[in-house]
């Protein structure tokens, strides 16, 4: 019997440091040059380069939105997180209903009317101190834009408002009310039903279309905020209930060599610009898929073009044809990628063929933390615990909540002294795991309601979307420009990681041991 034996050579690096090889510099230009010809860089090949891409596309329109179990119409004008993020009916802030008040009476004095404030319009039962001291200073001009837009509500005419606010009912003052009340009602933007589902901590809803592969719905089970994206949605088939209303465009383009920041020179032996760095790009040579993505970018960046297709927004699209023309006047067909295929990107697993294009924001205007709740983990206590952080007042802003003054440490005891139970921090709510939901424990002294809106409405979640790390839970206000150019006000609910384990110093049993004799 005879034994194969052979002598494997294995490369091994010396030093971590990639930043030499990837940098490859050279000294003298002349060396550099005759590289160039000894490697065949100055030789020709018949290769060619695209010059035109046709490409030929269909979209399959959304048609609607399910948000809490309530279908409406989608509006492929509007950002997705204008529609999916705002909060439920919940009353404004004072701020709010006091501003949009103010509002009411310029635009009804710019039509030429005045405008008494009777009593049932006027701020009433103010609970917030900052926000009555704002009531009391303005007297008796404070209207409350809640109320007014509860009158309009009754009588959509708006004479029984204009009556009430005494002023004359003409075509300027009704059209000035009607204006102002689309105005407020974007401002608010109040769901009704809503997206936020408490025990995830998180957006449900899913989109539904028609494709000519049948009906489809695009589901989104654990939207936390943010920046909505293709990532979140899985399709799954539904009744076919309707027929599909593709729309089919076609166009003729020109493909530019692709370029990122970064990126290298698309000739190897060509001088990089002095702002790049190769050998700064940080990852340990552990970390295989960051070097596989380097590798990608420097290596094979070059063979990459881009072609920028302009598609409508609000819908499933379809590449079916792309016809790239060359130099040489050749026509090569670029096929679709299938399913099953081991290399594809932006699409859904069960609509591989298919883009999802969606009307999201891009650029928002963010407000600082109106409220801020953590939900931490207490592995030594057994326990999850609800702690806010920050609540807002009657004006919209933010406020810390200050922690209780940490007590003197006292003295040690005289003698060993037994406790049975080391309390936690005031304010935090214990919280205990039953199965896999986490729930609310039991208190034999309640804790006074949660001051938070955030808080109010968390009574169960689910242990899994908890985690080991915890989470956190922030509110602040959102504004952007939608597609039809009007903008969007909305107050986001957005989930965020924990920080980790929290320990709460609870405990049971307690002794303090009594100070060493001297």
């Amino acid at each position: 019997m005879r034994l194969p034996v052979w002598t494997r050579l294995e490369p091994e690096a010396a030093a971590d440091d990639v930043g030499a090889g990837l940098a490859a510099p050279a000294a003298d230009p002349a060396w550099l040059l005759a590289r160039q010809w000894q490697v065949g860089e100055l030789t020709a090949e018949d290769a060619a380069s695209p010059v035109a891409v046709e490409v030929t596309w269909t979209q399959f329109p959304i048609d609607q939105i399910v948000l809490g179990g309530v279908a409406r119409r989608f509006e492929a004008t509007v950002p997705l997180e204008a529609i999916l993020e705002p909060e439920p009916a919940v009353q404004p802030s004072w701020r709010t209903r006091l501003t949009a008040g103010a509002a009411l009476r310029d635009r009804l004095s710019a039509a030429g009317a005045s405008v008494v404030v009777p009593a049932k319009l006027a701020p009433d039962a103010v609970d917030d101190p900052v926000a009555r001291a704002l009531v009391r200073g303005l007297g008796g001009r404070a209207l409350d834009g809640e109320a007014a837009l509860t009158a309009l509500t009754r009588d959509p005419t708006g004479a029984t408002l204009l009556t009430a606010l005494a002023a004359p009912i003409t075509a300027a003052t009704t059209a000035a009310v009607t204006a102002w009340a689309t105005w407020y009602r974007a401002r608010t933007s109040r769901a009704a039903p809503s997206a936020w589902t408490a025990e995830r901590a998180a957006y449900q809803a899913h989109l539904t279309v028609t494709t000519d592969a049948g009906r489809w719905a695009l589901v989104a089970d654990a939207y936390r905020g943010g920046r909505f994206d293709w990532a979140e949605l899985r399709a799954e088939p539904r009744p076919l209930d309707r027929p599909p209303t593709p729309v089919h465009g076609q166009a003729a383009l020109l493909p530019a060599p692709i370029s990122f920041r970064g990126g290298p020179a698309r000739r190897f032996f060509e001088f990089e610009d002095a702002a790049i760095d190769f050998g700064g790009l940080g990852e340990s040579v552990d970390e295989l898929a960051s070097r596989l993505l380097v590798e990608v970018a420097l290596v094979y960046g070059g063979d990459w073009f881009v072609v920028p297709v302009e598609l409508p927004v609000g819908g499933l699209c379809r590449l079916d044809r792309v016809a790239v023309r060359s130099t040489f006047g050749e026509v090569t067909a670029i096929a679709a990628p299938r399913a099953g295929e081991p290399w594809r990107a932006f699409t859904l697993a069960a609509l591989p063929e298919f883009l999802p294009i969606l009307p999201t924001v891009s650029r928002s205007l963010e407000g600082p933390l109106l409220e801020q709740v953590a939900v931490a983990r207490d592995e030594g206590a057994n326990l999850a615990w609800l702690i806010e952080r920050r609540v807002a007042d009657g004006l919209d802003r933010g406020q810390p909540l200050a922690a209780p003054p940490a007590p003197a440490a006292p003295a040690p005891p005289a003698l060993d002294r037994y406790r049975p139970i080391a309390p936690p921090p005031a304010g935090w709510r214990p919280w205990v795991q039953r199965g896999d939901v986490v729930v609310p424990a039991g208190l034999p002294t309640p804790l006074p309601p949660p001051r938070t809106a955030l808080a109010a409405t968390f009574t169960r979640m689910r242990a899994a979307d908890l985690g080991r790390d915890g989470l956190m839970l922030e509110r602040r206000w959102q504004v952007a420009i939608a597609g039809d150019g009007q903008p969007r006000a909305w107050v986001e609910r957005r989930q965020r990681p924990g920080a980790g384990d929290l320990p709460s110093g609870l405990g049971f049993d307690v002794v303090d041991r009594a100070a060493d004799p001297p």
